[in-house]
């Protein structure tokens, strides 16, 4: 077996594991999808400071892992949602407190510190707080079907992208970021995005669920819901790209076999959650 194929296997056979069970935790909602989340922004604040802060003490690593996996606690169910003002406050504290953590690891290099910091609340906020409103679609009366929603758009327009990337792709989208990216799988992926909201939706209008509402979205709407939420998983696949690019690193870890790090399988999702999110307010 060649290790192109051998490794199509290894990444078949994780997610026929890990599929069943992420459907599971989406199902109980609650406790235990919180502290998934909570694990997941963890687990890419970790592999972020890996990358950004490989010269810094480890307690700003520490730390980074330690804020990017409590903000998806401060939206944790039957728990009160923060106000404007206490998450301002949790913002503030936050800031001070990488700046003080820094001030006693100063290191041989002062022009290094506010770097370190300004990395440090970057992998906090992109890891933690765009995983974040993933519990807050859970909440929503039709909380199952969202979460249904976004991971199919956005798995079914990677998938649609590297199928057609392969078969047609032939003009580059972004060589300088990702050279196996092209226009045409784009496109691709935009297709199955698009495909694969419009079967959510007409999925959810048939299928009764105790205690989850159908998605309160028409079929065109989801045709082009589902466009918009593709364009942007695109987009978060190509900004992990480019802070790979500039640090020189080709996966952000090994942790899922056959997948990479905990931040090459989230990466689209980190832009689509909050989209899809923002698309479930404006449904009302």
């Amino acid at each position: 077996m060649s290790p192109q194929n051998e490794n199509l296997l290894i990444r078949v056979a994780t997610a026929v594991v890990l599929i069943p069970l992420v459907l599971a935790l989406i199902w109980a909602g609650g406790w235990p999808l919180t502290l998934l989340v909570a694990a997941a922004a963890g687990g890419c604040a970790y592999e972020m400071g890996a990358i950004t802060l490989r010269s810094s003490p480890v307690s700003t690593r520490v730390l980074a892992v330690i804020a990017a996996a409590g903000i998806p606690l401060l939206f944790a169910p039957f728990s009160p949602l923060l106000t404007a003002e206490e998450l301002l406050g949790c913002l503030v504290g936050l800031v001070i407190l990488f700046w003080v953590v820094n001030l006693f690891c100063l290191g041989e290099d002062l022009s290094s510190v506010p770097g370190r910091v300004g990395l440090s609340m970057f992998a906090v906020l992109y890891c933690g707080a765009m995983l974040a409103p993933l519990l807050l679609l859970r909440e929503e009366p039709a909380g199952f079907w969202w979460l249904i929603l976004v991971l199919a758009v956005t798995f079914l327009s990677d998938t649609g992208a590297y199928a057609a990337g392969r078969a047609i792709g032939r003009r580059k989208l972004a060589p300088r970021v990702s050279p196996s990216k092209t226009w045409e799988g784009f496109a691709g992926g935009m297709v199955a995005g698009s495909g694969g909201a419009v079967a959510v939706v007409a999925v959810s209008s048939v299928l009764t669920l105790d205690g989850v509402s159908p998605l309160p979205i028409c079929l065109p709407g989801a045709a082009v819901g589902g466009l918009v939420v593709a364009a942007f998983g695109a987009a978060g696949d190509l900004c992990e790209s480019v802070l790979k690019r500039a640090f020189d690193v080709k996966d952000s870890g090994r942790v899922i076999p056959g997948h990479g790090g905990v931040l090459d399988r989230v990466d689209a999702l980190l832009f689509t959650i909050p989209v899809v999110w923002l698309w479930s307010l404006v449904s009302g």
